[in-house]
């Protein structure tokens, strides 16, 4: 028989599957739970590994899986567009595709919210020369 999930618990995964790129600290923030410890040992309780697991398999038997989706990262990676009639690689599509090939590696960690939230507090100064932008302090 399956454990049922509590309502924290529920919280947690939901914010784990909403947004692949939040941290496990950061959706166990939004679950309710007090330090980034709590939500690390939650995430290695049997029942949300068996919830998340079955979310996986869910998506699978709906024709999502590693090997679709490496294949389309990877086409994404050699997008092209036509401009003009010739043919000329799509930095844009590329970029992403690459950027979120690093967010999957785990190379790339957006920031928090909270970080955000700092930064955003502290002023910013931006300096003009006789040329335009100088330098952002």
């Amino acid at each position: 028989m399956l454990n049922e999930l509590t309502v924290k618990q529920k919280k947690f995964t939901q914010a784990l599957v909403e947004n692949p790129d939040r941290s496990i600290a950061e959706a166990g923030r939004l679950a309710g739970y007090c330090d980034r410890q709590q939500a690390h040992k939650a995430l290695q309780s049997t029942t949300i590994q068996d919830q998340l697991r079955g979310f996986l398999n869910t998506l699978e038997a709906k024709g999502v899986s590693d090997t679709k989706s490496a294949k389309v990262l990877s086409e994404a990676m050699s997008a092209v567009k036509v401009v003009g009639g010739k043919k000329l690689p799509d930095h844009k599509v590329r970029l992403q595709a690459n950027e979120t090939y690093l967010k999957l590696r785990r190379l790339i960690i957006p920031p928090s919210k909270t970080e955000i939230e700092e930064a955003s507090k502290e002023p910013l100064v931006i300096v003009i020369g006789q040329y335009g932008l100088k330098e952002i302090i």
